[in-house]
């Protein structure tokens, strides 16, 4: 499903006709459809290019999507889904985050739309075969790593404006930093969870690890394990993915903390859920704590 290609003129007598035209179209719209005060936005599931040549030096452009190009058009603060979705590379991908837009705002969505009847019948039909992962995504509040558009990725994961690290990042993440914590220290880590603190500015993600047999170095060997900890802990947050690392550098995320907790902490924890009714064989603390109630 390929966008429809119209030429391009950007003329100024040509974009004023194309606003025009856009304007009377989102005026009979609003008239056949009047729109709830307490909505404003709608999915529209547009795939646009950017101004291209063709072999013969014509410019071309997207038909559905020539009035977008502006930034500052006032249409756009009526889609679901950002710029870089609409002008994503693959139209696969863009039209899982136009779902996944969708569905993380749709508190404020009042319709959907598609330029042509195809693209709402595919739409759905991805809706039907992907919605657990679109669950996972809206949990994650990161999209697929099925979708490679980096530009795509950090609008979506802004707009749902929630958790930046996935559980199978920080996993990942985790299990090199176990590594290196038993090459370098020569210690084992017995269980970890984590806990992103939102309610702070900038927010901070937190991680409580349990270390087997932990004993304070000595007093001549303490600063060569702080340094060899330290190297760790840096180690470990740079693995917890671009988007992590993307918004550490802005400030819109603190530096990693990293607590040893007491021996037999998390078995404690085991012993307070066995008490509220959990199955001693089936429980396992969480590596992400949702609730901060559960802190």
């Amino acid at each position: 499903m390929k966008p429809k290609l119209i030429p391009c003129f950007d003329s100024a007598p040509a974009t004023a006709a194309m606003d025009f035209a856009i304007q009377a179209i989102t005026a009979l719209h609003r008239k056949l459809f009047p729109p709830r005060p307490e909505v404003n936005k709608f999915v529209y599931l547009l795939y646009g290019i950017h101004n291209m040549s063709t072999p013969g030096g014509f410019k071309i452009t997207a038909g559905s999507t020539h009035s977008l190009l502006n930034k500052e058009h006032l249409f756009q603060r009526h889609l679901a889904s950002p710029r870089e979705v609409i002008f994503g590379q693959n139209i696969e991908h863009q039209m899982y985050c136009h779902l996944l837009c969708a569905l993380g705002d749709s508190a404020l969505i009042d319709g959907i739309e598609s330029a042509y009847a195809s693209g709402l019948v595919r739409a759905f039909s991805m809706l039907e075969s992907k919605w657990e992962q679109l669950c996972d995504d809206l949990e994650n509040g990161f999209p697929s790593s099925e979708i490679s558009d980096a530009a795509m990725r950090e609008s979506v994961v802004k707009l749902l404006d929630a958790y930046e690290v996935p559980e199978r990042e920080l996993m990942s993440a985790m299990e090199s930093f176990q590594l290196e914590i038993r090459n370098d220290m020569g210690m084992e880590i017995v269980e970890y969870s984590s806990f992103l603190e939102s309610d702070t500015s900038p927010k901070q993600l937190k991680l409580f690890i349990e270390i087997e047999k932990f004993m304070f170095p000595q007093q001549e060997k303490l600063q060569e394990s702080v340094q060899a900890f330290t190297r760790c802990c840096s180690s470990l947050e740079n693995g917890l993915g671009v988007f992590y690392k993307l918004q550490r550098g802005r400030g819109q995320i603190a530096p990693l903390l990293v607590s040893v907790v007491k021996p037999g902490a998390f078995d404690k924890i085991l012993q307070v859920a066995i008490e509220n009714g959990a199955s001693a064989g089936q429980y396992k603390p969480p590596k992400i704590i949702r609730n901060s109630g559960n802190c």
